[in-house]
C-alpha cells in the first residue's frame, strides 16, 4: 500500500508461499517497491511491530538513511489499551463482562427480555482489537440498568429448569457485583482517552503534526482520571503507578524523528515553546527531518534558520492573519504556499506534516482480498486475487476523489487554553 495526502493506493501483493519470511525476505520486498516508486519519493515505512519488522526496518534503514521506518501508531494504541485491560487489577472484571455479554445474547430467553427492557442491544468484541472491548464495556455500562433487571427474580425461577445453572448463576453474581461495575467502570475512564489517540492515528488523514501534542495531553487525561475521586477509591496505587508506566513504554515503541518535527511545524501548535515542552527533543528530531529531506546539508542549515522566523515570528511570521488562515485547511497544506519565500523549510514540512501515522490502508486492504477471495471464490489463484483487488480498491479511490465536492480531510484545530494563550 502507498498513502499519500489523495488517499491510499493498493500497487500489489507477493505470494510469499514456501518462502522464509526473514528480515531479509520481507526488507527485500519492501525495498524492492521503493526502488519502483523511487526513494525520494518515499518519506517512511510504517508496518507493525513484530520483530522480524523491526530488524527489517534496520536494513532498509542502513540502505536508505532518508527514510524513516515505524510501527503503526494505531496498533500500538491499541497494545496500549490491551496491556491495561490485562492488568491483574482489570483482567478478570473485562473476562467476566465477556462472559455476561456472550451469556446473555446466547439464549433465547434472556436475549428477547434485554430486547424488551433494553433500546440499545449488547455489543460483542473483535478477536483482534482491544478497542473493541472497551466499546462493549461503554456499552454494557450504558445499559446497566437493563442488565441488572434481565438477571431479576424471574432469572432465579427460569435458571433452575437450565442444565447451565452454574453459568447462570456465575452471572448473576457478576451481574449483582457492585465492585465489579466500578471496575469495568475504571477501566473505560481509562481507557476513553486513549481511543481518541487511536482514531487519530488509525486512517488516510495526515496526522504527524498533532501526535506527540496528543499523546502528552493523554498522559496528562490519565493523570486526572487515575487521580480523580471516583478512581482515587478503587484503583490501587501500584495499578496506577503500571497505567502510567505502560504508556511510556508504548510511546517509546511508536516514536519516530517525525513526531517531534511535526510538532515544531504544525502551525496549531506555533504558540507552544517546544524546546521546553518536549524537553528539546522536538527540535533534534526537527534537526534530524532536515537533513534526511535534504540531500545537500547546506539547504538543511537553511531551512533550520528559516524555521528560528517561524518560531520567533518574525517577519512574515509576525502577521497574526495568516495563523488563522492556517486553521482551515491541512497542515501541509498550508505550508505549500510558504514555497517561494521559505522553500528549503516549507520542503521539510511537507514531508513531515504529509505523513499518516498508521497502518490502517493495508488492514483495510484485508476487507477487499477477504471480499474477493471468499468461500464462494475459494480457488482463486494468487495472481488473479492481487488483479481483482487492485481494480476494486483503486478504482473506489479514484472515484472518491473525482467527485465534484471532493474535499481533502483534515484535523481541526483543538481550542483549547494551550492553543488560545497569547504568545
Amino acid at each position: 500500500m502507498i498513502v499519500c495526502t489523495k488517499g491510499s493506493c493498493f500497487v500489489k501483493s507477493v505470494d510469499a508461499s514456501g518462502e522464509t519470511k526473514n528480515a531479509e525476505y520481507i526488507a527485500a520486498g519492501i525495498m524492492a517497491e521503493i526502488e519502483a516508486q523511487g526513494p525520494r519519493n518515499i518519506v517512511q515505512v510504517c508496518t507493525d511491530g513484530a520483530s522480524v519488522m523491526r530488524n527489517a526496518w534496520a536494513i532498509i534503514i542502513k540502505k536508505y538513511p532518508h527514510i524513516v521506518c515505524g510501527w503503526c501508531g494505531a496498533h500500538v494504541i491499541d497494545l496500549l489499551m490491551e496491556d491495561i485491560g490485562k492488568l491483574e487489577f482489570f483482567e478478570s472484571a473485562v473476562k467476566e463482562a465477556k462472559k455476561v455479554v456472550k451469556f446473555i445474547r446466547n439464549h433465547q430467553y434472556t436475549d428477547d427480555y434485554f430486547k424488551n427492557v433494553s433500546d440499545h442491544g449488547l455489543l460483542l468484541p473483535a478477536d483482534t482489537r482491544f478497542a473493541s472491548a472497551f466499546i462493549m464495556l461503554q456499552r454494557l455500562i450504558q445499559v446497566k440498568d437493563s442488565v441488572v433487571d434481565v438477571c431479576g427474580a424471574h432469572f432465579d425461577c427460569w435458571k433452575r429448569r437450565k442444565s447451565y445453572v452454574e453459568k447462570a448463576n456465575a452471572v448473576q453474581m457478576t451481574v449483582q457485583n457492585q465492585e465489579w461495575w466500578e471496575k469495568i467502570t475504571a477501566l473505560c475512564e481509562i481507557i476513553s482517552p486513549c481511543v481518541s489517540v487511536m482514531r487519530m492515528c488509525d486512517g488516510n488523514t495526515p496526522a504527524v503534526g498533532k501526535i506527540y501534542y496528543a499523546v502528552v495531553q493523554l498522559g496528562i487525561k490519565l493523570n486526572e482520571s487515575l487521580s480523580s475521586e471516583a478512581l482515587d477509591a478503587c484503583v490501587p496505587v501500584d495499578t496506577k503507578s503500571k497505567v502510567k508506566a505502560l504508556l511510556q513504554s508504548r510511546w517509546a515503541d511508536m516514536y519516530t524523528p517525525l513526531y517531534g518535527a511535526g510538532l515544531c511545524l504544525d502551525p496549531e501548535y506555533h504558540r507552544v515553546d517546544v524546546h521546553s515542552y518536549a524537553e528539546g527533543k522536538a527540535y533534534g528530531d526537527l534537526v534530524d527531518m532536515a537533513f534526511k529531506v535534504h540531500d545537500d546539508a547546506s539547504l538543511a542549515v537553511e531551512a533550520l534558520n528559516q524555521y528560528s522566523k517561524y518560531a520567533n515570528k518574525e517577519g512574515l511570521f509576525a502577521n497574526t492573519r495568516i495563523w488563522e488562515m492556517a486553521k482551515g485547511q491541512s497542515s501541509w497544506k498550508w505550508w505549500q504556499q510558504w514555497k517561494g519565500q521559505f522553500p528549503e523549510l516549507a520542503k521539510v514540512a511537507m514531508r513531515v506534516l504529509s505523513q499518516v501515522t498508521g497502518a490502517g490502508a493495508g488492514e483495510r486492504n484485508w476487507s477487499t482480498y477477504g471480499f474477493v477471495v471468499s468461500t464462494l471464490r475459494s480457488r482463486l489463484l494468487p495472481d488473479r486475487a492481487r488483479k481483482l483487488v487492485y481494480v476494486h480498491y483503486n478504482l473506489r479511490a479514484v472515484n472518491r476523489v473525482r467527485v465534484v465536492d471532493y474535499e481533502e480531510k483534515f484535523f481541526e484545530w483543538d481550542n483549547s487554553e494551550a492553543q488560545d494563550s497569547d504568545y
